[in-house]
């Protein structure tokens, strides 16, 4: 889990390996996780090698507006020898 980051732009991007497994993000609003944006509703990486993947939420394909300028915790989740090299946020 990331220390406290500030959402700069509402689109969450990841440079990630994930050969056999997957990479998920849910994002934690003060202290719990917010409604909608859990493991479960995160569209994340599976069987993939990108540098630029955006992560969505929900059948929708939210993105991360309603955090912009707001304060968040990203929690991580690497699966079978998933490889996270960095995250930003952006448009």
């Amino acid at each position: 889990m990331t220390e406290p980051v500030t959402v700069s732009g509402p689109k969450l991007f990841l440079n990630a390996t994930c050969e056999f497994g997957r990479v998920r993000v849910r994002v934690i609003d003060d202290f719990s996780v917010a409604e909608g944006y859990d493991f479960d509703d995160c569209q994340g990486l599976e069987r993939a090698d990108e540098v630029s993947f955006e992560i969505t939420y929900g059948e929708e394909g939210k993105d991360l507006t309603q955090f912009v300028n707001r304060q968040v915790r990203l929690h991580i989740e690497a699966e079978n020898a998933a490889s996270l090299y960095s995250y930003r946020f952006g448009n």
